[in-house]
This record gives structure tokens, sequence and C-alpha cells, in this order.
């Protein structure tokens, strides 16, 4: 479960966006260096299971952040 401080300021939550999009890359790139005939459909369903957490909490962040920013304009 991820928690948000909706009072943070944009630039933390864009930082912890980045780190979760970073972290998605690199599932990625293991994903793509891991044999898909090797895989059984349980670790499939694991790296999926992984890589949408990690999607979702990117997004999340990413939403709270650019609302964040529009109340941190002037006027």
């Amino acid at each position: 479960m991820l928690y948000i401080d909706a009072l943070a300021p944009a630039t933390q939550l864009l930082d912890t966006a980045l780190q979760r999009l970073r972290a998605l890359g690199g599932l990625l790139d293991l994903l793509e260096d891991h044999p898909a005939a090797s895989a059984s459909q349980w670790d499939l369903a694991r790296w999926s299971t992984t890589l949408r957490m990690l999607h979702a909490d990117a997004q999340a962040l990413l939403e709270a952040a650019h609302q964040r920013t529009l109340e941190e304009l002037p006027g």
C-alpha cells in the first residue's frame, strides 16, 4: 500500500514517482533478459503483479504531484 502525503512538495512527489519508474524499468530489463520458455505461469503472475504495483504507484504519485503543482501556482 502506497501512502501519499498530499501536502508534500511537488518535487518530493516527483522524485518518488521517478524512483518507481526507474524500478519499473529495471524490472522490465530483467524480464526482457529472462527466457520466456523457462518462466512458469506463477513466475509470470508474480512479475505482472509487481510491475502493475510499481506502475500504479508511479501514476498515483504523478497525479498527486500534478495536483500539488497546480495548488502551488500563484493566483
